[in-house]
Formats: structure tokens, C-alpha cells, sequence
């Protein structure tokens, strides 16, 4: 398969502005430090219009609005997710909830937009300490339960760190009880690129990765509550079966891959963590940008131990802006791995099921469909698969088909079929009839 032309997902960096001050955070360090992309604190309205049209261009199937506190901005950008929602485009907010107000509620609401909600803790004094922020517990709550009335989905991120990995179990247990919560993101704390060595006391140490999937494991069990995370474990960094039964292979590097981030002024990064700025959506090609970008792409940040390690290519060498902060490199070791974790003895459980006799429904009308040069990118809302175009011919010519039509079309055997039926049903490009 080539390079993707379009890249799927961005993120959008609104603002540096917030109300909270985490010290894991990225944000929190540019003020002492020169700021990672010089962004300002706010854009005009005509501004961020500039930049959704040129977002439009690139037909992305999602994009994130961060920040700093993206909210900040929200009388600002409601014209830009209009625009971007116009072109079947699925929005999103990272946000603390703080700012969260009737109108805004109304506003998401109508719209149909998510939240992704950071929770540091659900124990006022330990959430304070590490939003910097007096009362922030309170104040996420408030607006959590105002979303929560106006039957706004979010979910919530737990950055876990040597001062709060002692309440994730009250957190969850809180997400549960209060907004019978489905899922949770609990993400081991990442050192920011930015950062000095006042911040190394709060890293997890390889004692406390394994503590925290180990936590991860019994809030799954204990509070039948999906798990998952927003930085990736790399396979050796796993330590039980019913660790990577959560995490392993579930969640990769996708910066420069198939996603990018894009900042306040325009300027383009491959993650928002890093510092490394490849072009100006405003004022270059896309094209040249992204190809300046090929370094996440090839084997330039994969790191030497890695190179010969049969898991990369499901791998792909774990966070590559994770080591910079103290080797100074892309192509260090994530700070988790542990090669001599290898080889993978958990099993994988990649049982493909069985979908024969079944039939199936296809409606055009709930697919975008892109040409991104040698196939097609299909996507419902944010989910979507890469079909060639006899696939994508397959799909658009009908509404209604059976196991055996996507058999005999193809001319493949039963466990191909069935590997292509379950990847179109759990993206949901397709539904069972």
C-alpha cells in the first residue's frame, strides 16, 4: 500500500491558554521554556476559518480540537466545526470540562460532538496538586454532570503518575458509579519533551508500569468497564497475559503516519508533543509537507534494538517523542520497553469469528468514501478501513449481500472472508441484516 495522500485524523491546537497547569502536560512547560510552535493565545474567527478550509482540503475523517483548553476558544471556532461537520468531517473536543456551560452543552449537543474529558484523580487534594489548580476536582465534576444531563458523550483520561497511581482504582470506581462510565483511558505519565529533571520524580519506574497494568487489569474486572490508553505499550513492556489481553497491539504510534497535528498559527508536527515543525498549512503545499514528514514513516526514528524484532511492523517501536526528553533522540528506546521482555509469550487471541450463512446491509448514505491514490479510505464516523477498489465497487453497487457474495466476488477462502466481513462490521461500514 502507498502513502497515504490523506492522512485521516489531525489534531488542532487552538489555543496555549488553560485553566488548569498539570505538570505532565506539554503546555505547562512553555512557560518557562520557549514555546514548542510560538503559538498565541487565541485566533480570530476569519482566522480559524482559514485554517478549516484548509483542513477541508486534506479530507481527514476526524479531527481533535486541543489546546491548552480548546473552550477558550469555542465562540471563536463554532464557525469552523460547521463548516468542517458540513463535509462529513467527525469533531471532537480534548477539554477539562471546566468551562462546559448550557450554551455549549446545547451547542455539542445538537451537533452530536464528544468529549474526551482529562480527570487527573477523583481526590480533590492529589487532583490540585497536579492541575496546579485550587478546587479543580469540583469544578471538572460540574461540568462532567452538565454534560452528562444533556446526554453529551465523553470519556475520560487518567494520566497516571508516581503521585496519583495510588486512586486510580477510587477514580474509576467514581466514573462508574457517577456516570456509569463504559470506558476508561488510563495512560502511563510521559515526560514532557520541554520539561527539566524537577519532573523525573514523577515518571513510573518499570516497578510501576507493571503496577499500573496490573491496576488496569482488576478496575476491567472489578468494574466490567472497557480499558484502554492514550500513549502505547510497547509488547515487551507487558509483563502478564491479562495485561496484553488490554493493551497489547491495541493502540500505536500514529504520529506522521496517519495522523498530524496542526497548531494555533498553522504550523504542521507529527505529534503534539514534539517540537519539530515541517511546514505551514496556510501557506505550503500539503503534499511537500507531509513528504518532509517521510522520517516518521521509514525506519529513520525506530530505534536499533528494535530493527530486527519480528513484532515491528504490529509494533511499530513504541513512543517516538517518549525518549527525547532524555537521550535527545527519536530513535532511543521508549522509556518502557524492555527488550529483554521478548519473545511475546502471551497469545494474541486473534480468533477470527465465523460469519457464514449471514447476511449484511450497506447504506451509502452513512459512508464517506475517498480516493487517496491506489484505493479508497471508507469511514463511518470515525472508524473506516482502506479498501482496494473492487471492494469499494463491491459495497457502493448494493445494499444487501450475503457471506457467500463476498466469497464467490472475490474468489477467497472462508478465513479471508470472514477477516474482511469482521473488519467492515467492527468499523461499522457494514451491519448485520
Amino acid at each position: 500500500m502507498s502513502v497515504l495522500r490523506f492522512p485521516p485524523n489531525i489534531q488542532w491546537e487552538l489555543t496555549s491558554e488553560c485553566n488548569h497547569d498539570c505538570v505532565h502536560c506539554y503546555n505547562y512547560w512553555r512557560k518557562d521554556f520557549e514555546k514548542i510552535a510560538g503559538m498565541p493565545t487565541a485566533k480570530s474567527e476569519d482566522e480559524y476559518l482559514a485554517i478549516a478550509k484548509k483542513i477541508i482540503e486534506q479530507k481527514p475523517v476526524s479531527v481533535i480540537l486541543t489546546g491548552g483548553e480548546p473552550l477558550y476558544a469555542f465562540d471563536k471556532i463554532k464557525s469552523s466545526i460547521l463548516l468542517l461537520k458540513n463535509e462529513g468531517i467527525v469533531v471532537t473536543f480534548n477539554t477539562n470540562a471546566v468551562l462546559l456551560n448550557d450554551a455549549i452543552c446545547d451547542f455539542l449537543k445538537e451537533h452530536r460532538i464528544s468529549l474526551f474529558v482529562s480527570l487527573p484523580c477523583a481526590e480533590p487534594g492529589i487532583c490540585d496538586l497536579i492541575t496546579n489548580t485550587k478546587n479543580s476536582f469540583k469544578h471538572i465534576v460540574k461540568g462532567l454532570d452538565l454534560a452528562y444531563s444533556y446526554g453529551i458523550k465523553f470519556s475520560n483520561n487518567i494520566v497516571v503518575s508516581n503521585k496519583n497511581i495510588d486512586y486510580v482504582d477510587m477514580t474509576v470506581k467514581f466514573l462508574r458509579d457517577r456516570y456509569d462510565a463504559k470506558y476508561v483511558s488510563i495512560t502511563r505519565v510521559s515526560k514532557p519533551i520541554n520539561s527539566d529533571e524537577s519532573f523525573n520524580s514523577w515518571l513510573l519506574g518499570r516497578e510501576g508500569i507493571m503496577r499500573l497494568q496490573n491496576i488496569s487489569v482488576e478496575v476491567h474486572d472489578k468494574y466490567q468497564i472497557e480499558v484502554g490508553t492514550a500513549c502505547p505499550y510497547t509488547p515487551c513492556s507487558i509483563y502478564t497475559q491479562e495485561a496484553f489481553d488490554l493493551f497489547g497491539f491495541k493502540k500505536l504510534c500514529t504520529a506522521g503516519k496517519t495522523s498530524y497535528t496542526i497548531d494555533t498559527n498553522g504550523n504542521i508536527k507529527a505529534c503534539p508533543r514534539d517540537s519539530r515543525l515541517y511546514g505551514n498549512i496556510l501557506t505550503e503545499d500539503f503534499a511537500e509537507i507531509w513528504e518532509r514528514m517521510s522520517e516518521w514513516r521509514n525506519t529513520t526514528f525506530i530505534p536499533d534494538e528494535c530493527k530486527q524484532c519480528k513484532e515491528l511492523p504490529r509494533c511499530l517501536g513504541g513512543c517516538r517523542v517518549d525518549s527525547i526528553p532524555l537521550s535527545g533522540k527519536s530513535d532511543a528506546l521508549d522509556l518502557i520497553s524492555d527488550p529483554s521482555n521478548l519473545p511475546i509469550r502471551f497469545e494474541t487471541h486473534d480468533a477470527v469469528r465465523n460469519f457464514e450463512g449471514m447476511s449484511f446491509v450497506f447504506d451509502a448514505n452513512a459512508i464517506r468514501s475517498i480516493k487517496d491514490n491506489d484505493f479508497y479510505r471508507i469511514s463511518s464516523g470515525r472508524n473506516y478501513i482502506m479498501a482496494t477498489d473492487e471492494l469499494r465497487d463491491f459495497l457502493f453497487r448494493r445494499s444487501n449481500f450475503s457471506y457467500d457474495d463476498v466469497k464467490n466476488t472475490f474468489e477467497i477462502d472462508s478465513k479471508m472472508t470472514n477477516m474482511i466481513i469482521g473488519r467492515l462490521l467492527s468499523n461499522d461500514i457494514i451491519h448485520k441484516s
